[in-house]
């Protein structure tokens, strides 16, 4: 269920030794959210029409680690070396959700490249070549993104 998984996400990283762990036990905990919020948008009643909203399935469980206070920069290698593609999309939505936005890119770029560059090194593991899009997609967004550009004349022109 949606809350379990949420809640594992929350003690994942003070319950289990080992930054490899704690990638593998997250991606499965994020399989099990996202398949719980599949099977309830399925569930809903045809008339019912979309959300009112848009879904945002990625701030629960941003929220569920962030709480948990982890260290971004040694899971975001683990999961490059766990292969745990969805776990790292998760690690990229906690080092975006707080950079400061219109401050300028000279310390919003190095950030973003960081993030780029290891999203081009995550690997999904076997049969499961679409987790990795989440994270390719958001990496294109970053580098799409105007917050970088604003320190430089040749994009101001």
């Amino acid at each position: 269920s949606a809350p379990l998984a949420l809640a594992v996400l929350r003690c994942l990283p003070a319950a289990v030794r080992g930054d490899r762990a704690v990638c593998t036990l997250a991606e499965a905990s994020l399989q099990a959210f996202l398949n719980h919020a599949a099977i309830t948008l399925a569930a809903a009643p045809s008339g019912a029409g979309q959300p009112a909203t848009p879904l945002d399935l990625l701030e629960q469980p941003r929220a569920a680690l962030a709480s948990a206070q982890v260290s971004v920069d040694r899971l975001v290698l683990a999961c490059i070396e766990a292969r745990t593609p969805l776990t790292f999309r998760l690690l990229m939505a906690l080092q975006t959700h707080d950079m400061p936005t219109g401050q300028g890119g000279m310390r919003w770029m190095p950030v973003a490249v960081g993030l780029v560059r290891a999203g081009a090194r995550v690997q999904p593991p076997p049969a499961r070549d679409f987790d990795v899009l989440p994270a390719w997609f958001h990496a294109l967004a970053l580098v799409a993104a105007d917050e970088w550009l604003l320190d430089y004349s040749a994009a101001n022109q």
